[in-house]
């Protein structure tokens, strides 16, 4: 009956010229969202920043880093005659053997060259002695260095023989640093003799090991 109804009060007013009232419109109350809590949640992704710098105490102790061992291309001498001089016709030198079995000689006095006489110091007048080799001075203490001379005997002259207070041998670098390789000294060090003729030659000596000696190095 009330669908009826309705049917013809709208077309009754419509023929009358009177507009038909809408229905009034009922709200709703809008449903909850369900949450899946099963459901996997996507976390925002953090925002990675780079490590700051790693920055060094200038202060604080620095690692020793090892630097080569310096070389060494010279020796020099110095050498101190004591209570017997060494004459004019007779030579001294050093003889060094390295541990390579390579050996040098390196003069200290030749023949006829003035003598030196009893308490003198010669170093200056000594030549310079150039290594075969570049050597460090590690190299150098393992070597043998014996000192050795010559002594001439003419007819009617004694043997020369040779008091010898203080060895002492300097390595020299490129750049002349000196570093001390030996410095022997006594009173005396040695004493070297020579045996005499009749006739005129030379005789060696019976060569000192400077190796057999405290070192003041």
């Amino acid at each position: 009956m009330r669908g009826t109804f309705c049917s013809a009060w709208i077309i009754v007013p419509l023929l009358a010229g009177t507009a038909c009232a809408t229905p009034p419109q009922i709200a709703t109350t809008p449903q909850p969202v369900t949450v899946n809590s099963n459901a996997t949640q996507t976390q925002p992704s953090p925002v990675t920043r780079a490590p700051p710098p790693i920055m060094r105490n200038p202060n604080a102790p620095q690692a020793d880093e090892q630097q080569p061992e310096p070389q060494f291309t010279a020796l020099s001498f110095t050498v101190k005659t004591g209570g017997d001089d060494l004459r004019t016709d007779s030579e001294a030198w050093i003889s060094l053997t390295y541990q390579d079995q390579s050996s040098q000689n390196c003069l200290l006095k030749n023949q006829g060259r003035d003598g030196w006489d009893n308490g003198s110091t010669h170093d200056e007048d000594i030549p310079i002695c150039v290594l075969l080799s570049p050597m460090t001075l590690a190299q150098l203490k393992a070597a043998k260095i014996v000192l050795g001379y010559r002594s001439a005997n003419y007819d009617l002259e004694t043997p020369d023989n040779w008091n010898v207070d203080r060895v002492r041998i300097e390595a020299l670098s490129l750049d002349r640093t000196q570093q001390c390789l030996l410095d022997e000294a006594d009173d005396p060090l040695v004493r070297l003799k020579a045996a005499g003729t009749s006739v005129v030659q030379f005789f060696p000596s019976g060569t000192f090991d400077l190796g057999n000696h405290p070192s003041a190095c």
